[in-house]
């Protein structure tokens, strides 16, 4: 008996799918689309816009279910309603794959795909290139809370946030100074279905959603420590299976970077946001100096700019002063990609014995 049979992938699929991740996203993509749909506020841009962030939405939702199948922590089970399907197919145009990372561009045709398909066929042979002949138990743990730190990137004002890097204004945060009260409000309105589309030029949630989103940047540091080169022996046969094995993970992560938009103004509408939070906190601790509260702005920018390069990837590396990468960090790069290769290579392997055995 393996241990994989200890597992309850039933329980596991029925609980995304009606509870968790899946359950919130489902409900993001109708909010999000209904709302702007039926409101008289909204223009043909704004309807768009909001259209093909339900489409994300909806093909984020999938790839999660499709990565949990192929590990074997999920059954198979629907990709999408039919409903779902034909919202997606009429905006996947607006969606080139190459504007995709690569968890999502096999998702991303298989719904735009018109013909009659099966979710089951599309889930057995989703990862063609490198599949899985056993469950992969041993990333359950990771996997599950990679689940739950996610379900944070669905919450009403972290989709503001996100709306807003698509297609905001960041002239709004130059001369208005948000209030810290109305900020709050923001924080408490998660569980309004219909916050997200009324507030939707409001500063200040689109404040509180960066707030969020600083918060979900911070819990996958917790799951996903940064190992310092200086820390770790760059030869990769002594990189750790452990830490191997987070890296792959991470990568599966990548289906959520759809929610920074490829275009030139994406980076300036996230200055804005981040800058407008600094003032926002800088007043604050201002306010209260009797509480000896320590607070480096600059410090805070780094780490928040650090953490969105690691986990989202919208911006170009750091450099140094001379302009060019850091040969230490680099070397550091190229022994955990190394290290990969060679733990894939490892997990075919035993695949091929556990195949050889129960023959």
């Amino acid at each position: 008996m393996s241990a994989s049979e200890f597992y309850d992938r039933a329980t596991a699929t029925t609980e995304f799918l009606e509870h968790g991740l899946g359950a919130n996203l489902s409900d993001v993509a109708s909010g999000v689309a209904t709302t702007a749909f039926q409101s008289d506020e909204a223009d043909e841009r704004e309807r768009r816009s909001s259209a093909l962030y339900a489409a994300g939405t909806i093909m984020e939702r999938a790839a999660w279910l499709a990565i949990g199948n192929w590990i074997g922590y999920f059954e198979s089970a629907r990709v999408a309603s039919d409903g779902e399907r034909e919202f997606f197919q009429e905006y996947a145009d607006a969606i080139p794959p190459e504007s995709l990372p690569d968890v999502l561009r096999d998702v991303r045709n298989y719904l735009a795909n018109r013909e009659e398909s099966s979710d089951a066929d599309f889930l057995r042979n989703f990862n063609g290139g490198f599949r899985l002949k056993e469950p992969m138990v041993a990333w359950y743990p990771c996997f599950q809370a990679m689940l739950t730190v996610s379900e944070m990137l669905s919450g009403a004002a972290i989709t503001t946030f996100f709306r807003f890097l698509q297609n905001g204004d960041e002239g709004i945060f130059k001369e208005y100074e948000p209030k810290p009260e109305a900020v709050m409000d923001a924080l408490r309105a998660e569980g309004d279905p219909d916050y997200v589309f009324i507030n939707r030029r409001s500063q200040e949630s689109v404040l509180a959603g960066f707030i969020r989103y600083t918060e979900y940047l911070s819990a996958m540091d917790g799951l996903f420590p940064l190992v310092q080169a200086t820390d770790l022996n760059t030869d990769p046969s002594e990189i750790p299976a452990r830490i191997v094995d987070r890296d792959l993970l991470l990568i599966l992560q990548s289906q959520v970077r759809w929610r920074y938009p490829s275009d030139e103004y994406v980076f300036d509408r996230f200055s804005a946001v981040l800058f407008a939070f600094v003032r926002l906190a800088q007043r604050q601790f201002d306010s209260h100096r009797s509480l000896a509260v320590q607070w480096q702005a600059d410090r805070t920018v780094a780490e928040i700019l650090n953490f969105s390069q690691r986990f989202f990837f919208p911006f170009t590396p750091h450099n140094t002063e001379e302009g060019q990468a850091d040969p230490q960090d680099a070397d550091a790069r190229r022994a955990r990609v190394i290290a990969m290769d060679k733990r894939i290579q490892e997990i075919r392997a035993e695949e091929d014995g556990q195949q050889f055995l129960t023959r």
